[in-house]
């Protein structure tokens, strides 16, 4: 799906249509994709509503949500909901800040998870909840992730600067910071009380479990605020995508562009963390997942977005069916780490042809 501003009525070209407002192009295929993926997604909704102990008809799932069935059955999908929400909008988050954090480094590897500002989030919520848990409210952890977030950022790219940015710098960098944000969170647990330790231990899987509509409302506020920053900007990301120089030359403000959507990007991977804990590699795969089936130059935002909320729902689902509720960031790790193997060795290859 693509957009472009333009000054005069445009002609749609082979395999698109020309939106009147806002003005855009958009391809039919990316359309076609979008639309499966958001099949996929709310198929996905239907069956975390329906499957547990308390067995829900699929077909019901949706009615019960909108007031029908009897009491106990709308208790049952209203918890449900909450964790099913908080999966979606952690996934949705994850994939859209992979895509932005990609496109902005112009580098396949230059995640969250992998850059350091997942770990970054964790240390600062972690550190929230085992210095003052009495305090550890609604919005203390996620302010505290958000804290996180920008400050891991602000040091990966400052300590990548020098000339420019180097993507490459960027990563290793980020690689770095992330081994020092782990072994800040180490020496977290191990200075506290073993309880409090094996709480801490239990978020930093990153699960979904026990999600609550407490979890939902901060993520998914913060999700609606970067959603309408994006969309108010997205012609702008479009030309962020090619070399600051092309950009600059098509007269796109890259020095606030570029704050603006790393701002946006830790916004998101910091609400996810604070919601479901530390969730690995959906940002990293999401949007390369996307790229391919979008057929897309660079990773697609609201691809990603899409198809990072399809793998954590999955990943969800699996855990329910088939691990007895095994927290979803274990097997994200498990099935993205091959995923990031290939990707290294695709890229090796890129480089020495």
């Amino acid at each position: 799906m693509t957009m472009e501003r333009t000054t005069s009525p445009p002609l749609p070209r082979r395999g698109e249509v020309v939106l009147p407002v806002p003005r855009m192009r958009v391809r039919w295929y990316g359309v076609a994709v979008a639309g499966i993926l958001t099949a996929i997604l709310l198929v996905e909704i239907a069956l975390e509503l329906s499957v547990g102990e308390y067995p829900i008809p699929f077909g019901d799932a949706f009615r019960i949500v909108f007031g029908g069935g009897d009491d106990i059955e709308r208790l049952i999908v209203d918890s449900r909901l909450a964790r099913a929400l908080v999966a979606l909008g952690a996934g949705i988050a994850l994939g859209s800040a992979g895509a932005l954090t990609q496109t902005m480094a112009k580098n396949p590897l230059a995640s969250p998870d992998v850059i350091g500002i997942t770990m970054g989030a964790s240390a600062a919520a972690v550190f929230v909840q085992v210095t003052a848990p009495n305090f550890a409210g609604v919005w203390s952890v996620p302010i505290a992730a958000m804290a996180g977030g920008v400050v891991t950022a602000t040091v990966v790219v400052v300590l990548s600067a020098g000339g420019g940015v180097d993507t490459m710098r960027l990563v290793l960098v980020g690689v770095a910071v992330n081994a020092l944000a782990a072994a800040v969170v180490s020496f977290l647990l191990v200075s506290i009380d073993l309880q409090d330790a094996s709480s801490a231990v239990s978020w930093l899987a990153g699960s979904v479990t026990n999600s609550t509509w407490v979890e939902v409302s901060p993520l998914w506020a913060v999700i609606v605020v970067c959603a309408v920053v994006a969309a108010a900007t997205s012609f702008d990301l479009r030309v962020m995508r090619l070399s600051d120089a092309s950009a600059r030359g098509l007269g796109a403000p890259v020095g606030v562009l570029t704050l603006v959507y790393w701002a946006v990007a830790v916004l998101l991977v910091s609400a996810a963390v604070a919601a479901s804990g530390p969730i690995g590699f959906i940002a990293l795969a999401g949007p390369q997942i996307a790229r391919l089936l979008f057929r897309a130059p660079t990773p697609p935002l609201i691809g990603g977005a899409l198809t990072g909320g399809v793998l954590l729902l999955g990943a969800d689902l699996l855990s329910r069916l088939v691990f007895s509720d095994l927290a979803v960031g274990v097997i994200t790790g498990v099935l993205g780490a091959p995923f990031l193997l290939v990707l290294l060795v695709i890229m090796h290859r890129k480089a020495t042809v």
